[in-house]
């Protein structure tokens, strides 16, 4: 691996890489296509407003979302690109065969994010 997708790696790792983000994360797959107001995102996770402001910017410097103001609201919409380009790498780093029937026994739902 090059220093170049070590590091994006660890980005978008490190922006997942707690469970409120994990939260975060799951509740955005719902509306993929078109984003959740930071009010739609508060609601849903039952976050307090300092969390939820602290692991959007997490996710965001990693890459996972992309912030955008429309007017006085601000949205978030998932940045999948970098996510299914970080679990390309991670599979055919270990055999992306293997890797998937490793993923589905366990239950994991790896082709949500390859097949976005």
């Amino acid at each position: 691996m090059h220093a170049r997708s070590n590091a994006s790696l660890a980005n978008v790792i490190n922006a997942l890489a707690h469970r409120s983000r994990i939260l975060v994360f799951r509740t955005m797959l719902g509306n993929p296509s078109s984003g959740n107001s930071f009010a739609e995102l508060a609601m849903a996770t039952k976050l307090c407003d300092s969390s939820l402001i602290h692991h959007l910017r997490v996710m965001e410097q990693g890459g996972v979302i992309k912030r955008r103001k429309i007017g006085a609201v601000t949205e978030y919409k998932l940045a999948l690109s970098p996510l299914r380009n970080n679990l390309e790498l991670i599979l055919s780093e270990c055999g992306a065969e293997n890797a998937h029937k490793t993923a589905k026994t366990n239950g994991t739902r790896i082709g949500v994010l390859t097949s976005v």
